[in-house]
């Protein structure tokens, strides 16, 4: 009885501990840089320098492109790139991430602009 009350509350610890993007999207960004270059110019930028930290998944979206950062199970970033009048806007999302300086992901993905 005892190892099975421990399974439940380690269980729902876990589940605390966790997001999802429509979860990241409704707490709002973390940062927003506009771009002259193509939502599938940023994605291309980006993805790659995010790999060397995190594992990186990407949709296509209706407007743009959508990547996500996963940190061992969990995920951590975000990336919304959307198309523009006039290029793009990247909206950058973070999930509980200490940051001392900054962060390696954010300043690729602004650099990207």
């Amino acid at each position: 009885m005892k190892g099975i009350f421990a399974v439940l509350l380690f269980s729902s610890l876990l589940v605390g501990c966790t997001t999802t993007p429509s979860k990241m999207r409704d707490t709002g960004p973390d940062e927003v840089h506009t771009s002259f270059r193509t939502p599938k110019e940023i994605y291309l930028c980006i993805a790659p320098q995010w790999e060397e930290y995190v594992v990186v998944n990407a949709r296509e979206s209706q407007k743009g492109y959508s990547l996500t950062g996963m940190l061992g199970v969990e995920l951590k970033y975000m990336a919304d790139i959307d198309e523009t009048e006039r290029g793009s806007k990247t909206k950058i999302y973070t999930f509980k991430i200490m940051e001392i300086g900054r962060d390696p992901l954010k300043a690729a993905a602004a650099k990207c602009q």
